[in-house]
C-alpha cells in the first residue's frame, strides 16, 4: 500500500543482486484493477519467484504458479478494509485517510484513493488469495518483524498465516513493518536484512 517502482527493499535487490532481472511494477489501489494488472505482468515476465510486502502479499499470493516470499504480510487487511468501506461514503472520510497516508518524498509510488468501490473488494481478494495460494504446490515462505506494530491489531497475524501454511514457513527477524527500527533517514537495518535474510531465501527457492 503506498509502494511501487520507488520501495526501498526492491531497490535494494537490484543492487545487490547483480545479474537478475528485479521486475518492479507500481499498479492501482483498487483491488480487482491491480490484480489484472500483477496477472498480466507475471504472463509478461514469467518469473521465477514473486515477493509480496505488506498489502502487496494479498496481490502475490493470488498469483499461482511459483515460489512467493512475503514480507510484512498484511493477510488480514482485506478484512480491515470490508469494515471500513461502509466510512467511506461520509463525505470527506477519503480525503482525511488519504492525507493520513500519504507517501512521502518518493515518486513512483501508487496514489492511494480510499473510495468505497476501491475498498469494499478486498475481502473477496483476501479469498482468492487464501484458495490460490492453499492450492498451490510452490512454497510460500514469510518474514514477519518482531516489532511490527501491525501485528497488535491484528493486520499482520502470525495465527493467520501459521492457520494457512503452518509451522516452518516463516521466521521471525528483528525489526518492524518495514524491517527496521523506526522511520528515519538511517536504512542501514533494511539494507542488512535484504543482505542477509531476503537474498538468502531468494536463492533457495530459485536454485
Amino acid at each position: 500500500m503506498g509502494g511501487g517502482t520507488a520501495s526501498r527493499i526492491p531497490n535494494y535487490l537490484g543492487e545487490f543482486l547483480p545479474g537478475h532481472n528485479i521486475v518492479i511494477r507500481t499498479y492501482d489501489f483498487n483491488p480487482a484493477v491491480a490484480h489484472d494488472q500483477i496477472a498480466g505482468w507475471f504472463e509478461e515476465v514469467k518469473p521465477d519467484i514473486v515477493i509480496g510486502e505488506s498489502l502487496g502479499a494479498t496481490h502475490a499470493l493470488a498469483i499461482a504458479g511459483v515460489p512467493e516470499i512475503l514480507i510484512s504480510p498484511a493477510l488480514n487487511a482485506g478484512v480491515y478494509f470490508s469494515v471500513f468501506s461502509i466510512f467511506t461514503l461520509i463525505p470527506g472520510v477519503p480525503w482525511l485517510i488519504g492525507r493520513a497516508f500519504k507517501p512521502h518524498g518518493d515518486s513512483g509510488r501508487q496514489i492511494m484513493r480510499f473510495s468505497f468501490k476501491n475498498t469494499w473488494k478486498w475481502l473477496y481478494f483476501r479469498h482468492l488469495a487464501h484458495s490460490v495460494s492453499q492450492r498451490s504446490s510452490h512454497a510460500h515462505f514469510a518474514f514477519i518483524g518482531d516489532v511490527d506494530g501491525y501485528r497488535k491489531v491484528g493486520i499482520v497475524s502470525l495465527c493467520t498465516w501459521k492457520r494457512w501454511f503452518g509451522k516452518g514457513t516463516y521466521e521471525i527477524v528483528s525489526g518492524n513493518h518495514i524491517m527496521k527500527h523506526g522511520h528515519g533517514p538511517d536504512d542501514s537495518e533494511r539494507i542488512a536484512f535484504v543482505e542477509e535474510k531476503l537474498i538468502p531465501k531468494i536463492l533457495e527457492l530459485t536454485r
